[in-house]
């Protein structure tokens, strides 16, 4: 009767940890399944991302190319937060030259302080566990972009681009 009763215990807490074991595999791929599809691939539709100011942005991708343009900083700003909020495989062009800090100066031509606009990279690499790798494309188109001023971090991953995956193409920026 003890080596029954041993067995059947033994036999229901392997059914229990099977039907465990197949709950969180549906589970987890009931997550994957939601998850928005990362890599390099074409934009399918406009991207409302609140930047920096508290101000929505939305990202269009005008003439279909499957890459969001950048025509203005506000646009830049706003690549910068969707790829950092989760969209790391989001495509970018700029479409004009952009200045981000104008009129900055005092009369006496110090800077002020105070109306500088503050940049926060493209990715970022804070540690192991709190990092964004920039895997899209970005296309400058040959156009410039001026006035960056960044106080995140010290040292490495600090520019345009903070942290940059393998799978990332950045050109003619």
């Amino acid at each position: 009767m003890t080596i029954f009763n041993f067995h059947q215990r033994y036999r229901g807490g392997i059914m229990m940890c099977r039907s465990k074991i197949l709950i969180r595999l549906l589970s987890i791929s009931l997550v994957f399944a939601m998850m928005p599809a990362v890599g390099v691939s074409a934009t399918t539709g406009n991207l409302a991302v609140t930047i920096d100011t508290g101000v929505t942005v939305t990202l269009k991708d005008r003439d279909g190319d499957g890459y969001y343009d950048i025509g203005i900083a506000d646009e830049l700003y706003a690549f910068a937060a969707a790829v950092n909020s989760g969209n790391p495989g989001i495509n970018g062009e700029l479409t004009a030259d952009i200045t981000i800090n104008e009129n900055v100066l005092n009369s006496d031509g110090t800077p002020n302080m105070a109306l500088f606009r503050d940049w926060m990279p493209i990715g970022y690499y804070s540690s192991e566990e709190d990092k964004v790798l920039f895997n899209g494309a970005f296309e400058g188109n040959r156009r410039t972009i001026h006035g960056v001023y960044i106080t995140f971090g010290k040292g490495d991953y600090i520019g345009l681009f903070g942290a940059v995956g393998k799978n990332a193409s950045i050109r003619n920026v």
